[in-house]
């Protein structure tokens, strides 16, 4: 060592020392600051991962603020309906085969408790490090896979029929049964035909008979679920729900949001 004291270039720490063997001439250690930054780049990666995980799950970008801190129960309903839907969303819910159904009329807040439980899947969802550095560049793209996937029911009805054309619907309805937890809103507001009920029950079919975890909102009670899909769907329906939900109370919508 010359004697100089240095001084990193880019945040102006004194530099420390170190000799690798008695042979070797001392050099300066790499400055702190360089780990700082590689910290700095792997969260920024992990919050676009995570970003990107909630757009190939289908949440809607008006649902991603959706959150369990900030949906605020009414009533003692909505108070459960929150408890025991936050502990299916933190469970390890891989071959659980637990399905989780909210059945209540409109404006109750099953969409919100529903983009909640996703969003809170995704935040504890463990990104890798290799995966989360591939998002550090604006606009990076890696390999991830959520671990759901959300769909209104009436799109999930138009996103088969529009594929039958180019021979895809198959593809997207096994996306469906195959996802690793499915998310089922407004289940039951579409128009019942027997075309509707076949899909339904094949996909419902699929995820029981394959205990894949599944989360249903309804406006329907359960009669009326029974008479819109059929008894094979309600069937289902009943034997894997290990977590029924009935949500009473007046409307939310058209009143001031918390």
């Amino acid at each position: 060592m010359n004697g100089n004291t240095e001084y990193c270039p880019n945040c102006g720490r004194q530099l420390e020392y170190f000799q690798p063997t008695p042979i070797c001439k001392v050099m300066p250690k790499t400055c702190v600051c360089y780990y700082e930054q590689k910290e700095k780049e792997l969260a920024t990666g992990t919050i676009r991962a995570r970003e990107h995980m909630r757009k190939l799950s289908g949440l809607p970008i008006g649902y991603i603020e959706k959150t369990f801190d900030n949906f605020e129960p009414r009533n003692n309903d909505e108070a459960i309906c929150k408890r025991l839907s936050t502990e299916f969303a933190n469970k390890d819910y891989s071959n659980t085969g637990l399905w989780f159904v909210m059945a209540g009329t409109v404006g109750t807040g099953k969409t919100h408790i529903s983009a909640a439980i996703i969003n809170r899947m995704i935040d504890n969802c463990a990104i890798d490090e290799n995966i989360a550095r591939q998002f550090v560049p604006l606009g990076g793209f890696g390999n991830i896979t959520p671990p759901c996937k959300y769909i209104r029911c009436t799109d999930l009805i138009a996103g088969v029929k529009e594929r039958m054309d180019n021979h895809t619907a198959a593809d997207f309805e096994t996306i469906c049964k195959n996802t690793a937890v499915l998310i089922l809103d407004d289940f039951g507001i579409t128009r019942t035909t027997v075309w509707n009920q076949d899909l339904f029950y094949r996909i419902l079919d699929h995820r029981y008979i394959n205990e894949k975890p599944t989360v249903i909102s309804t406006n329907l009670s359960v009669e009326e679920l029974k008479s819109a899909f059929g008894e094979r769907t309600y069937d289902r329906i009943k034997d894997m729900c290990k977590l029924p939900m009935i949500i009473t109370g007046e409307s939310c919508r058209g009143k001031e949001k918390s």
